[in-house]
């Protein structure tokens, strides 16, 4: 394999127990917010996956939009 395709499985998610276990949230809230779009997340099949850089990414934003909001 090579670097980048190293890169890309490290940074993959498979599963919504994975993805809670990254986020230290409970399954159920990931699951939820998966249905709901508000957490970056796609489907492989009926496979629930995110990339932990894109969800880096999104949480750096909201964290942006809070801060430039006055939250």
């Amino acid at each position: 394999m090579s670097d980048a395709r190293d890169e890309q499985h490290i940074d993959l998610l498979t599963g919504i127990a994975a993805i809670a276990k990254h986020l230290n949230w409970p399954e159920r809230r990931v699951l939820h917010q998966h249905e709901k779009g508000l957490i970056p997340t796609f489907k492989q099949g009926r496979l629930v996956c995110a990339r932990r850089s894109t969800l880096a990414k999104h949480f750096e934003a909201q964290e942006r939009a809070a801060r430039e909001g006055g939250e």
